[in-house]
C-alpha cells in the first residue's frame, strides 16, 4: 500500500512537472522544466525574478552546482541536492540598478547537475532607463537625438567586399546626450563611435564596416544606438546592399 501511494504522489509530480513546461532531459534521468530565461525589458530602476525546476527522477540524491553569479544577476538556491524523485529551484534575480549594458543582454550560464550532466542557461533582457523620475524641466532640458540618416544603401557590390559607412549624431538638446551603448546586429558589422558623450548642438561621428564574405542576395542589417534622449532612447540604423556572388569564385 505504501508502494502504491509513493508511486500516485510520483505520477502526479511528474504529471504537473510536464504540464506547466516542457521538461528537457540533461542528464541520466534529470530534467529541468527550461533552459531560456526571458526577461523581456527591465529598467535600471527594477529588480526582476525568475526561476529554473530541475527534477531529478532517478533513485539517487544529486547534488548540484549553481551558475556564478555576475555583477547584476544573482543566482540562489535554498539547497543544492536533490533527493530522488524530488525537485528544486534555482532563483535568479536581475537587478536594473547594478546592471551597466543598457539595450539587449545576452547572457549564458553553465549549470553542473552531476557528474554527467551539464545544462546550459540562457537569459536575455532589454535594460531601458528609467525617465519616469525625471521632473518636467528635466524633460524639457533634455538631451534630444538626431542623425542625419538612418539608412545606408549600397545597391549592388560583390560578396567579399568591406562596405564602410558613416553616420553623423547631433545633439539638439540642452543637456549633455549620453551614447549609452551601440550594438550592431551581426558579428560581421564593426562599429566605433568618435564620442560617446557629446554637448548641445555638437556632434559625433559613427563609423561602421560590414563584410559580405559570405552573404548573397539582399541583406539588411541594423546598428542599435541607445541613448539618454528621453523621447527617442533607442534608434536604429538599416545597412542594405544586394550581394553578388563573383562568377570567379564559383
Amino acid at each position: 500500500m505504501k508502494y502504491i501511494v509513493l508511486n500516485f504522489f510520483f505520477f502526479c509530480s511528474i504529471l504537473c512537472f510536464a504540464q506547466n513546461s516542457n521538461p528537457i532531459l540533461v542528464g541520466d534521468d534529470i530534467y529541468i522544466n527550461k533552459s531560456y530565461l526571458k526577461i523581456n525589458r527591465i529598467k535600471n530602476t527594477e529588480t526582476k525574478i525568475d526561476s529554473i525546476i530541475i527534477y531529478n527522477k532517478s533513485n539517487k540524491t544529486i547534488n548540484f552546482k549553481l551558475p556564478e553569479s555576475t555583477d547584476c544577476v544573482t543566482i540562489s538556491a535554498k539547497n543544492t541536492k536533490i533527493e530522488s524523485k524530488s525537485n528544486a529551484s534555482i532563483v535568479f534575480t536581475i537587478d536594473g540598478k547594478k546592471c551597466k549594458n543598457f539595450g539587449f543582454n545576452n547572457n549564458r550560464f553553465n549549470l553542473k547537475l552531476s557528474d554527467s550532466a551539464n545544462a546550459q542557461i540562457l537569459a536575455t533582457w532589454v535594460l531601458d532607463e528609467d525617465f519616469s523620475l525625471l521632473t518636467p524641466l528635466e524633460l524639457k532640458n533634455a538631451a534630444k537625438i538626431s542623425i542625419d540618416k538612418t539608412t545606408q544603401s549600397f545597391d549592388t557590390v560583390n560578396q567579399g567586399d568591406t562596405l564602410k559607412m558613416k553616420f553623423t549624431i547631433i545633439n539638439k538638446g540642452l543637456s549633455n546626450l549620453l551614447i549609452r551603448n551601440l550594438k550592431p546586429s551581426c558579428g560581421c558589422t564593426l562599429t566605433k563611435i568618435s564620442n560617446e558623450e557629446i554637448k548641445p548642438s555638437d556632434s559625433a561621428f559613427i563609423t561602421a564596416e560590414l563584410n559580405t564574405d559570405g552573404f548573397a542576395g539582399s541583406i539588411a542589417k541594423t546598428i542599435s544606438i541607445v541613448s539618454n534622449d528621453p523621447s527617442n532612447p533607442t534608434m536604429l540604423l538599416f545597412i542594405k546592399a544586394f550581394v553578388r556572388i563573383n562568377e570567379e569564385l564559383k
